[in-house]
């Protein structure tokens, strides 16, 4: 049985991950909101709560350049912290 770390780790904002991933917002939602987990519950999607990014995902994402490569790598990140 795998050991899996726990899961803390800080939010940044959407302004702050898109800044970083060098996109705009129309572009997180077009390709990039799929990729990171989801932080908000369903009512609070309803009622337009900020999205927020765990540090951990957007590192990977970052690390591994942009596109593809990066899209994968945060999944695989993913799977392997138990968020998938």
């Amino acid at each position: 049985m795998l050991r899996r770390p726990k899961l803390t780790t800080r939010l940044v904002k959407l302004r702050e991950a898109c800044h970083a991933l060098a996109i705009s917002h129309d572009s997180f939602s077009r390709h990039w909101q799929a990729v990171f987990t989801e932080t908000r519950d369903k009512e609070e999607r309803k009622k337009g709560v900020h999205r927020k990014v765990f540090e951990d995902e957007l590192a990977k994402a970052v690390n591994a350049g942009g596109g593809t490569k990066a899209k994968n790598a945060v999944l695989m990140f993913r799977r392997t912290m138990g968020r998938l």
